[in-house]
Order: structure tokens, then C-alpha cells, then sequence
């Protein structure tokens, strides 16, 4: 059997590293990330009836994770600066799940305080959402569809100049 030259042509490759794939992939890791960090509503009456705690014991707790949460951001960013954006997205999921953990066997409000607030505070600074963030930014700011919209291009079609011309009042 002879080959022709036409049978040697290179091997066409896909390149999956498209501005939507990208998009899509972040969007993926944010609902990953954020999803038990929004259900943690559900665990307010059942800890509180086992544990005799009253609401503000896992309002303290949610609290200092907010606060740990937007202090640990631009330490997060710093890192990711210096070490990767994988590393910090590791560690912030790490961080993330022994939170999710220490707070499934707590029963003293310090060590639902410590998992709750302290840990899953500064997983979530580093992890993978607010970290895919800048990188998909990044990585599509060659894109017209994303980087070219209007909001960037014309500041009177910021959102408080189309609050003003919608009738919401």
C-alpha cells in the first residue's frame, strides 16, 4: 500500500481554551464552591434543637466568615500573584472542606466557630470562584463578545444610568 502526501497531513487539533469553555468551566467551579456556603440555612433549627444553641451562635459563626472572608482576599490575591492560581484555589479547597467537616462534628459553639467562620472563611477567600474570576477575565480579554461591551466602552450605560431610565419606581 503507497501513501500519498495528501495522507500525511497533520493532525487537526481541537483548541477546548475558547473564551466560552472558559466561561462555562468558571461558572462550574463557582456553583461548586458556592453551593454549601448557601445551605448552610438548612442547619440553623437542627444544630439549634440538638445543641440547645440559640440563633445567634450560628450568626456569630456566619458573621466571622464573612469578615475572614473580605480580609483574606487580598492576601489570597497576593499569593495567587506569587504562587499560582492553582495553588491558592488548593489550598482555599482544602481550607473550604475541613470547614465543612469540623463543622459537621462541632458541639461547642468555638468549634462551630473555628469551622464555620474561621475555616471556611478563608477557604472561601482563596477559593476556586472568587480565584476563576480574574483568570477567565484574563483569559477572554481577547474576546470583542466580553471585553468590548458596552458597560466597558460607554460610561452613560453604567447600571446607574439605566437605573434612571427604567420606570422601577
Amino acid at each position: 500500500m503507497s501513501t500519498t502526501t495528501g495522507d500525511l497531513r497533520p493532525a487537526t487539533t481541537v483548541n477546548w481554551r475558547t473564551p466560552l469553555v472558559i466561561i462555562i468551566c468558571g461558572c462550574v467551579i463557582g456553583l461548586l464552591s458556592f453551593g454549601p456556603r448557601s445551605s448552610l440555612g438548612f442547619f440553623v433549627q437542627p444544630m439549634s434543637r440538638e445543641f440547645a444553641w440559640g440563633r445567634d451562635v450560628f450568626g456569630f459563626a456566619l458573621a466571622l466568615q464573612n469578615l475572614l472572608w473580605g480580609l483574606g482576599q487580598p492576601i489570597a490575591g497576593a499569593i495567587a500573584d506569587r504562587f499560582g492560581v492553582f495553588r491558592v484555589m488548593a489550598v482555599g479547597a482544602l481550607l473550604y472542606a475541613g470547614g465543612l467537616l469540623l463543622m459537621r462534628y462541632s458541639s461547642t459553639p468555638l468549634s462551630l466557630d473555628i469551622g464555620a467562620g474561621v475555616l471556611i472563611g478563608f477557604g472561601l477567600s482563596g477559593s476556586p470562584s472568587i480565584s476563576c474570576c480574574p483568570l477567565s477575565a484574563s483569559c477572554c480579554r481577547r474576546s470583542s463578545a466580553v471585553s468590548r461591551s458596552a458597560p466597558a466602552r460607554r460610561p452613560d450605560h453604567s447600571a446607574s444610568s439605566c437605573s434612571r431610565h427604567s420606570a422601577w419606581q
